[in-house]
Parts: C-alpha cells; sequence; structure tokens
C-alpha cells in the first residue's frame, strides 16, 4: 500500500502512534510510507525510517521543492505544507499514480488498504464524508463549488484517496493558489463569522506566525474582532 503523510519534525508522536494504529488494524498489508515535507532535519528523518523498519515497511522522503511554491500566498492564512497533499502529484515521483493520504494525528481502527482500489470514477481525489457536519458545512462547500444546488456532507480532507496520474494531467498549481488567495475571507463569510473562533495549530505554527496570516485576510474590524474575541467570550459565557 502507498501511504502519503505530510508533516514536520514537531508531529513526529502522533505519526508513530498513527502508523502503529495501521499495523495493528489492518496487518499484514505491506507499506510504503511517502513524506512529504519542507526540510525535515536529518535525525527526525532517521526515526521515522527507523520506524518503518521496526515494522517491515519501506520509507521514502521527499522534500517539496520551494520554486514549487514560489507563488503560493503563504502569507494570506496558509503555510506552503498545506499545500503538499494538493500538489503530490508534482512532488512524489511521477512512477506513482495512486496514494493513500492520511494526516498523520488519524487514529487507524479498520483495515485502510482495500481504499487503495476504490474506483474514483474519473475523480481526482475521494474522501470520507460526515454527514452529521452537513448543517455547518454545507453553506461552506455550495460557495467553494459556486454552487446554488443543495450540497449533503462534510468531507474530511484528512483522509484521501488520490489519483495521481489524473491530476497531473489536470490540476493546475497557480488554479490553487488563486483560489486560496481569493476565497479565505469569503469562506468564512459563507461559514458565519459567528461560527469561528480564532485559533493556533502549534507547535506546527507559532501564534505569531498565524496572527499574521490572520491579519492579512480581507476581513473587517468588526469580522476579526468578533472571531479573535466575541466568539469565544459568548461560546463561554
Amino acid at each position: 500500500m502507498e501511504l502519503l503523510v505530510t508533516l514536520d519534525e514537531n508531529y513526529l508522536a502522533p505519526l508513530e502512534t498513527m502508523l502503529c494504529s495501521l499495523s495493528v488494524n489492518d496487518p499484514g498489508t505491506p507499506v510504503r510510507l511517502w513524506l512529504i515535507h519542507g526540510g525535515m532535519p536529518e535525525e527526525a528523518l532517521v526515526r521515522i525510517r527507523r520506524f518503518c523498519q521496526g515494522l517491515g515497511w519501506d520509507f521514502r522522503p521527499c522534500k517539496a521543492p520551494e520554486e514549487l511554491f514560489a507563488q503560493a500566498p503563504v502569507p494570506r492564512y496558509y503555510s506552503t505544507a498545506m499545500y503538499y497533499r494538493l500538489l503530490a502529484s508534482r512532488i512524489l515521483p511521477d512512477t506513482l499514480d495512486r496514494v493513500i493520504y492520511l494526516d498523520p494525528d488519524t487514529l487507524i481502527l479498520t483495515p485502510i488498504s482495500p481504499r487503495e482500489r476504490l474506483d474514483l470514477e474519473g475523480n481526482l481525489f475521494a474522501a470520507a464524508a460526515h454527514t452529521a457536519f452537513s448543517q455547518l458545512t454545507d453553506p461552506v462547500n455550495r460557495v467553494r463549488l459556486h454552487s446554488d444546488s443543495p450540497i449533503n456532507g462534510y468531507f474530511n480532507s484528512g483522509v484521501l484517496v488520490m489519483d495521481l496520474a489524473a491530476q497531473r494531467r489536470e490540476l493546475d498549481p497557480e488554479d490553487i493558489f488563486r483560489y486560496a488567495a481569493d476565497h479565505a475571507a469569503e469562506l468564512i463569510r459563507a461559514f458565519a463569522v459567528k461560527r469561528v473562533m480564532f485559533g493556533t495549530d502549534y507547535p506546527m505554527w507559532t501564534p505569531e506566525e498565524e496572527v499574521e496570516r490572520f491579519e492579512a485576510l480581507p476581513l473587517t474590524a468588526a469580522e476579526k474582532e468578533q472571531i479573535y474575541h466575541v466568539t469565544a467570550e459568548e461560546l463561554l459565557d
């Protein structure tokens, strides 16, 4: 099974937990772990390699080329690491046609290897849907897809089946970067500003980095105040 993760050295412990849960709940499945990273220290790569060797798996790290993300709107809200899964087809070897992507903090409770053979019916990605959250996320999806039609289901981008061959043919990095830059504030408003609370993903990024990205969004002062303070105060009141 071809498995993809993206992370930095701060997420090694969650990654090891995820891999251990996979080995227990999908036993006997040979795994080749692909890691896309932005410059992970050698000692961290050695640690992952040894962990994989202990499970009898192969490990293939790939450093993301900086030039690929030269036009990525990093100052707006995203880190370049957020794009790695979307542009994996431009980073991983051309001989690799399909992978399963997992967030490193995922806990595997059932076998996932059958998903590698999932018929994507011409789609570039497949993701798990959580219909219980559709009331909150359907407005966001309607904006994202420019659709006035009902859209049902919340899709978890932390668990993906990816057709890399099709993505190489159809995905344009510039389109992804342009969309991320143009629609972040629009998506927040579609979700409803009063439902958004500011938070940071430490230690992946520092609070200072997250504040800088958030401040660059084209939101009004009142909207930022709501997200920074008021939503949390109303929630905890």
